[in-house]
């Protein structure tokens, strides 16, 4: 790791272009970040944009979608000054003896983490905007999640021990550090998280800067800053495995598309707008098909958020039957389905999709988990949305030897991957042996919802028999148990 020293002739960092070269500088450079360090800089730019009462500009937050603010100064003396407080806590928090050995051991981490867990203040919203930096640890003893996983792993880092690392779902953060035993391990995303290297672990800082004001508003700089990093980040490669922060940036090249062509911003410079208009770099939608891509190919495809950020923009466009499909391949709930189809139903574009058979297919794939939950109280809901589609000529298959579907050609281009199934007689795979069961029902002229509901109401009642007793401790300690898993289902 660099010398913090080494960093001092980068600063004052007064503008976005300061940011970058200070960015763009360590990537070239074979020493490893210093997380702390970079923690504290973007915390400070983000956290001093985005609090408006310290802004010397008076904002109509009324009339904007999105604000301009005065970027500032962050000087060398602040920074060295906050990064020696949270060394000096690292270094006197831990003991010496737990620093021994080539790995970290479970009672460092754990010493670690009680270090940061008990700095913090006891009564703020853990999910609010803007805790995830050092820079809000040590300004406001606050952090999210993200921030507490960041804040141990930049930790063990200071302390020396490089076999520490941020690991990422796609809501959760956590460190993984030694040998490590994969059972052991905890599966979220089905054991196949992102585990971040150094400059991962970087991007990961970069994909987690927030640029909301309000609910409903952003600070430009903010997101220009998030933007110009991860095009940075992306352009060394470093993003390649890293799907969320792929989806992050396409979202981003839509929102620098959009701030372009608006006049709701005063005082916009040609230098922003050709950074939303360079010509060579891929657009959102190819973005979009990478960060699928990336999940198939490093994650054996665990990873949601990619087809709904794919899903959602087709949806903004209105490309509906492309959609359906990312949404199916999502495997979760979706609300957007069922108003989409109410909405398709009516007006000048009744049933222009509701006759379509790849639609149907899509929808039964995205609807699965829906219909079967017996006990949410949604069939209805959903077997009225499967009754708008007429499911004509459909064929179905009960195996499951591919993945819902889901075929990987990484040679296919954009347009080529949109319109190949346009020919092709959709297939459905039937995972649910409750789905699967309702196959004659799925496959008539006319769905017959009365019929559908009364055979999944049939389904929900089969209980399967007990071949064994257990006592009353057993069966009171698995009621709790599917009580809390209920409550985190939801």
């Amino acid at each position: 790791m660099a010398s913090i020293n080494e960093y001092k002739r980068f600063f004052p960092i007064d503008s976005i272009s300061k940011v970058c070269e200070l960015f763009e500088a360590q990537l070239r450079s074979e020493k490893e970040p210093d997380l702390s360090l970079f923690s504290i800089l973007v915390g400070a730019v983000e956290n001093n944009l985005t609090n408006i009462k310290a802004s010397d500009k008076d904002v109509n937050l009324a009339n904007n979608k999105f604000v301009k603010m005065k970027f500032p100064s962050v000087s060398w003396e602040d920074v060295k000054s906050l990064y020696d407080r949270f060394s000096s806590l690292m270094k006197s928090g831990v003991d010496s003896k737990l620093l021994q050995g080539d790995y970290s051991s479970r009672d460092l981490i754990k010493r670690v983490a009680d270090v940061v867990w008990n700095s913090l203040t006891r009564s703020y919203y853990k999910d609010r905007a803007h805790l995830q930096s050092i820079y809000s640890f040590l300004t406001g003893n606050k952090l999210d999640c993200f921030g507490v996983a960041f804040a141990v792993t930049a930790g063990c880092q200071i302390l020396g021990k490089r076999d520490v690392h941020l690991a990422l779902s796609e809501d959760h953060a956590w460190v993984v550090f030694g040998d490590g035993v994969l059972a052991h391990s905890w599966l979220y995303v089905a054991g196949k998280p992102v585990v971040c290297t150094r400059i991962m672990e970087l991007a990961a800082l970069v994909s987690s800067i927030n640029p909301t004001l309000t609910p409903t508003i952003d600070v430009h700089e903010v997101a220009l800053l998030q933007y110009k990093l991860l095009w940075l980040l992306y352009t060394k490669g470093h993003l390649d495995t890293y799907p969320m922060a792929l989806g992050n940036l396409a979202d981003l090249e839509i929102y620098m598309k959009t701030y372009s062509d608006t006049d709701d911003v005063e005082n916009f410079t040609d230098d922003d707008a050709n950074d939303a208009k360079i010509t060579h770099r891929p657009d959102s939608a190819t973005l979009y098909l990478q960060a699928i891509r990336s999940a198939r190919t490093y994650y054996d495809d665990r990873h949601v958020y990619p087809y709904t950020f794919q899903g959602g923009y087709y949806h903004r466009h209105k490309m509906y039957k492309e959609a359906f499909h990312a949404w199916a391949c999502a495997e979760i709930a979706n609300e957007l389905i069922p108003q989409l189809m109410k909405a398709e139903s009516s007006g000048h574009s009744a049933r222009s999709i509701l006759k379509d058979p790849e639609c149907f297919a899509s929808l039964l794939r995205a609807q699965v988990n829906i219909v079967c939950d017996t006990d949410s109280g949604k069939i209805g809901d959903e077997t009225k949305t499967l009754a708008d589609i007429e499911s004509e000529g459909k064929e179905f298959q009960e195996s499951n030897d591919s993945w819902n579907n889901k075929v990987s050609d990484n040679k296919m281009s954009v347009r080529e991957q949109l319109t190949a199934a346009v020919n092709s007689r959709p297939k459905v795979t039937l995972y649910s042996h409750k789905m699967a069961a309702l196959k004659p029902l799925l496959l008539a002229e006319r769905l017959n919802t009365h019929a559908l509901q009364l055979q999944l109401t049939a389904q929900s009642q089969l209980q399967i028999p007990h071949t064994q007793r257990r006592d009353e401790d057993e069966l009171n300690t698995a009621s709790i148990s599917r009580a809390k898993r209920a409550r985190r289902e939801r």
